[in-house]
């Protein structure tokens, strides 16, 4: 480990020494032949601008005008837009390189659970649709449903896991269609294709995905190979994306079929259709959410389907502003109904104290046979200088799990029929500082208690079950980000945690590593691209009444790849893994692909 940690400092200590960034010493300016004007900002919000212009007016070149506008997180084809989270094996949550899809609301920062069995996010495996994580200028937000408040249960890195874009593209204009596909050892195989077109006021996107793994983890109790196969199809269609009136649908299918020892394969698979209106005025915006889900999980033991259903209601007063809304769903297979009504300012500010800024919310929520709560939120930011800037936030989270978030994405895990909703408060206060357009350095620390999701291993099925716990968590959090344009990027980020049983003392908390790490190092130049990553999680308990743990594990990844004319790209790619999933399930210990993306048009 040090070795790895060792090996990416010196490479930034080397970038920071190289002659390619030294400065030119300032050159000694002329006075000006006119006298430029004067600026006077008044207002308590900078609004108004008073220019006192001087007698001759100066020869300046007109260069047009400037514009600041919110940044648009674009994913082009052929240079990524890249996603370091600690992800995890059985979760899926992987990033395509793709061209963009529609717009939506950054996803909220979730708070902390157990970190459990990470994995490389590599960019030819699995699928998640990329209107997840991107959104195209011009376009309106469309308003995710996000009312569920669990994405999914066993991710644990706390408020703000890490994401990091490099920076703005405007490649990939509509219309697009690009494909990309990759065979690995072990008969692997993936493809992916996304396509995106825009008309008269209307926009649809397409994307679809495959992934083979005959080899995917091998069960050592009784040394069998077991496999995983996924599929995925998602559209979406926009009417109205130019006009204060907008109109969106879509649909995403998800199937997979992995393989459990001694029985015939699990199926799983889910259907999913959004829809959302949206009316923008000139004090108010006004959005209706819907939602409709059907999830099932079957093999020859097991036979269990949810049909979730769901709509919301929001308005936005632009002047204050202030966000009002309720939203309501329910799941057949809990047979409970959540009922949320709240409200929230995001941008509340001080005559005297003008860096100061407060978000403040609240709201009641309520769920069947287990009551109502009412879910407070406050997050607190100050901007020191305009490099430091300092939050502190709380949050008060009252949810039920649903059957799609906890069942679908996990591998190899038994089914909880009677789960108890989770209460927990989450507290941050974290220190943010930008060396340089370039530079990134983040320090957080966080702390969170309440009823949560855990999953405790059986021993008697060797699968993991989901279970409510009362715990404490607390921690810290590193993320070190450095990138030079398009040429090299350079990252670390560092999870300390540690969890206790509040409820039973002579108990552990399963899943939740001490030390959990992410590195990465990316380097581009003439159509050549290296890129290094190293994922690393530290001993975890696996069940609650032991104190036996599992081992830490290292997963690392090396990609080559050659670009060869403008629509043509090769890539070969190695990883090396030192992990299991689960008790007896470790990954495969090597995996060498081969593949190429191709932009058609």
């Amino acid at each position: 480990m040090m070795k790895t940690i060792l090996l990416f400092v010196l490479t930034g200590l080397i970038l920071f020494s190289s002659p390619l960034h030294a400065q030119e010493p300032p050159l000694e300016e002329e006075p000006l032949p006119t006298k430029l004007p004067t600026v006077i900002v008044k207002g308590t919000d900078r609004s108004y601008l008073e220019i006192i212009r001087a007698k001759a007016l100066p020869l300046m070149e007109y260069r047009g005008k400037k514009e600041l506008t919110p940044p648009s997180i674009q994913i082009p084809w052929g240079k990524k837009v890249y996603y370091h989270p600690l992800s995890f094996p059985g979760l899926e949550v992987k990033v395509m390189e793709r061209a963009p899809l529609a717009p939506l609301k950054p996803r909220k920062e979730i708070g902390p659970a157990a970190l459990v069995r990470p994995e490389l996010v590599l960019p030819f495996v699995g699928y998640v649709p990329a209107a997840r994580y991107a959104r195209i200028e011009a376009l309106p937000f469309m308003e995710y449903r996000g009312k569920k408040e669990l994405t999914p249960p066993s991710i644990q890195i706390p408020w703000g896991k890490k994401v990091y874009y490099p920076g703005i593209r405007k490649e990939s204009p509509l219309p697009y269609l690009h494909l990309s596909a990759s065979l690995a050892t072990r008969d692997s195989f993936s493809y992916q294709l996304d396509y995106g077109r825009q008309k008269e006021g209307f926009t649809g996107f397409l994307s679809a995905g495959s992934v083979s793994t005959p080899h995917w983890v091998k069960y050592e109790p009784e040394d069998l190979n077991l496999g995983k196969h996924e599929e995925t199809i998602a559209a979406e269609l926009i009417w109205g994306s130019l006009t204060n009136k907008t109109v969106a649908l879509s649909l995403e299918r998800q199937a997979k079929k992995i393989d459990f020892p001694n029985e015939l394969g699990r199926n799983k698979n889910e259907i999913e259709i959004r829809a959302n209106w949206r009316q923008e005025w000139k004090t108010s915006i006004f959005t209706i959410d819907g939602w409709t889900s059907r999830s099932a999980l079957k093999n020859s033991k097991v036979d269990e389907k949810d049909a979730a259903l769901g709509t919301g209601l929001k308005l936005r007063l632009k002047k204050i502003p202030l966000d009002i809304g309720v939203s309501v769903d329910n799941s057949s297979f809990a047979k409970k109904t959540q009922t949320h009504l709240w409200l929230e300012d995001d941008a509340i500010t001080f005559k005297r104290m003008e860096e100061l800024t407060l978000s403040l919310g609240g709201g009641m929520k309520a769920i069947t046979e287990s009551g109502s709560q009412f879910l407070p939120s406050l997050k607190l930011t100050y901007r020191i200088n305009p490099s430091l800037r300092l939050e502190v936030g709380g949050k008060r989270h009252f949810y039920l799990a649903q059957f799609s978030d906890l069942y679908l994405p996990q591998d190899y895990v038994e089914i909880n029929e009677d789960l108890d909703p989770v209460k927990i408060w989450h507290y941050e206060i974290k220190l943010e500082y930008k060396l340089s357009p370039m530079v990134n350095l983040s320090l957080a620390g966080f702390y969170q208690e309440g009823e949560d999701t855990i999953w405790n291993w059986n021993s008697v099925s060797s699968l993991a079950r989901p279970e409510i716990r009362e715990a404490n968590v607390s921690g810290g959090r590193l993320n070190f980000s450095l990138h030079s344009g398009e040429t090299f990027e350079q990252g670390l980020s560092y999870t300390f945690q540690k969890a206790e049983n509040v409820q039973d003392e002579s108990k552990v908390i399963p899943h939740y590593p001490q030390n959990a790490g992410d590195l990465w190092l990316i380097w581009r130049r003439n159509g050549w691209g290296v890129e290094l990553g190293a994922k690393f999680i530290g001993k975890r308990y696996y069940e609650e009444t032991s104190n036996e743990k599992l081992d830490q594990g290292w997963i690392h990844r090396f990609k080559i790849s050659k670009k060869i004319g403008k629509v043509i790209e090769l890539f070969t790619q190695l990883e090396l893994n030192d992990y299991d999933l689960w008790r007896n399930y470790p990954l495969s210990r090597e995996k060498l692909s081969l593949g190429f993306k191709v932009k058609l048009y």
